[in-house]
């Protein structure tokens, strides 16, 4: 197989549609329960970006977690992978297919937008449940990955335990 390389950021690459594939198999290892959408309707860097992301994804877990026990959960209680795109006018914005426990729905529902929107006013979010069927989890991984198979997407992509652990921070994602 050929493997086209490229500087391109938009161009589909064959090894895109690899990664693409992967992607999708890897997501499809998570039940999420939420599909989030938050913009910025503003131009940013990609590591301001995700700073703000940091804010509101540090906010949300001690808001939503602050009377809660590790010990409760058997795994990580707020889940997400983030993927950044980009707006025709290059404003930011990121898709989270995310997972919470059933218990903490209704609140994340009521503060997510709220606190999205005290960190980026301009911004707007979109927090929409998923239906636990084959069909709407299939519809996730597609929309998620839309622009893996483009050169260098696969190279953005981030999860919220990455965006908190100290130990997977590059310098820029320092938070202030």
């Amino acid at each position: 197989m050929h493997i086209e390389h490229t500087t391109e950021h938009n161009r589909v690459t064959y090894k895109g549609e690899a990664l693409k594939d992967g992607m999708r198999e890897l997501l499809s290892q998570f039940t999420f329960t939420h599909w989030v959408t938050l913009n910025f309707h503003q131009v940013l860097t990609q590591a301001a970006a995700k700073r703000r992301l940091k804010r509101w994804t540090m906010n949300v877990q001690d808001r939503l977690f602050r009377n809660a026990s590790a010990a409760a959960f058997e795994e990580n209680p707020f889940f997400y992978f983030a993927f950044p795109e980009d707006t025709k006018k290059l404003q930011p914005h990121f898709h989270l297919p995310l997972r919470i426990p059933t218990a903490y729905f209704d609140y994340f529902e009521r503060v997510a937008e709220r606190m999205w929107l005290k960190i980026v006013p301009s911004g707007t979010a979109d927090v929409q449940r998923i239906v636990q069927s084959d069909l709407d989890h299939l519809k996730v991984r597609i929309y998620a990955t839309k622009q893996f198979n483009r050169a260098c997407s696969h190279n953005e992509f981030f999860t919220s335990t990455m965006l908190v652990d100290p130990a997977c921070q590059p310098a820029d994602m320092e938070f202030h």
